[in-house]
């Protein structure tokens, strides 16, 4: 009986044209007369045999040979059988094409470009924002108190750093762009170059491209970063037969946090506090040292970078592009970033 019933409503049904609904497209407005036919015909919920019957090849090159003898029937089902491109692939070209007109925002809109970006600057100003791990491996973040701002900027530009008390933000500045995708994606470079990122873990920067645009990434110009050694990389453990890494995860995270901060195309200042509390692994570390600063040479490149090592033992006077190395107490508490 099921069989039957599903074959009469394939035969009395319309067929179905599937386009995107977040990108006009030039047959957009010719489908639009059959998809109101097709509304007309049956309930919505009777279509779902025809969609799937459409993703079989057989009904696909069945509909190929109809399509071709009678072009004003055309049953064409565009359906994608490749991988959804991921939003983290996105360049900010493809973003934009998604987006749909803002029709609420006419007046910002109407204003020269150099005026709205002197309020955008206005608005997000200068900020040390602190990202963190919510729920579900989510960013979150926080920014420091308003009137600690200035002060910090002020001294790291002349090279130190004075302490910075951690408040919960008031602005909410990366926030501000979800009312409106236009603005946001227009403001998306004010919003990640004039601010100072702060990771307080070394887990929140192995995560960051894979919660983060790529397109987004290419924005941040400052950035800084605490990372507490739990194991040490490149250490190995003395066998009868044969050496092996004793830490093998924590030596793949060493080399991979490099690279993406050598990937950061538009990093422009970099701030690396390396700290080992307990400083169990001094004696290692300094016997691995040189091995250790062959994964710092992938942020060469960087304008301006500092790495503070984890012992006041730790040779400083590596020569490795723009990075400076300096030894932890130097006028500063480890607490500091």
């Amino acid at each position: 009986m099921q069989p039957k019933i599903l074959g009469l409503i394939s035969i009395n049904i319309p067929s179905i044209r599937w386009v995107p609904d977040d990108i006009d497209t030039l047959s957009s407005q010719s489908s639009k007369g059959l998809s109101q036919k097709s509304k007309t015909a049956s309930p919505s919920f009777l279509h779902l045999p025809k969609v799937l019957s459409k993703l079989s090849t057989a009904d696909s090159s069945t509909s190929a040979t109809k399509s071709g003898s009678s072009s004003h029937h055309s049953t064409t089902f565009r359906y994608n059988r490749h991988h959804k491109r991921s939003a983290l692939e996105l360049s900010e070209d493809d973003l934009v094409s998604r987006v749909h007109p803002q029709n609420q925002s006419s007046f910002f809109d109407k204003l020269p470009p150099e005026v709205r970006n002197l309020v955008y600057g206005y608005v997000m100003g200068e900020e040390t924002v602190h990202l963190t791990m919510g729920a579900k491996k989510r960013f979150a973040h926080f920014v420091c108190q308003d009137e600690c701002t200035s002060d910090y900027i002020s001294s790291r530009d002349e090279g130190r750093d004075d302490r910075v008390d951690q408040g919960w933000c008031r602005c909410k500045v990366l926030v501000g762009g979800k009312a409106h995708s236009a603005r946001y994606l227009e403001g998306l470079p004010h919003l990640y170059n004039n601010h100072t990122f702060s990771l307080l873990h070394i887990t929140h920067l192995l995560y960051l491209p894979k919660r983060t645009p790529l397109c987004t990434l290419t924005h941040i110009r400052s950035l800084c970063l605490r990372w507490s050694i739990r194991a040490l990389p490149y250490y190995y453990r003395a066998m009868s037969h044969k050496p092996t890494l004793a830490y093998p995860e924590d030596t793949e995270n060493w080399e991979r946090a490099w690279d993406i901060l050598g990937n950061m195309d538009g990093l422009r200042d970099l701030r690396v506090v390396i700290l080992s509390r307990e400083g169990i692994w001094e004696a290692a570390w300094l016997s691995l040292e040189e091995k250790l600063v062959e994964s710092i040479k992938k942020v060469a490149r960087v304008k301006r970078v500092e790495v503070v090592l984890p012992y006041q033992s730790c040779r400083v006077d590596w020569d490795v592009g723009n990075v400076v190395f300096s030894r932890p107490g130097n006028g500063r508490s480890i607490d500091e970033v």
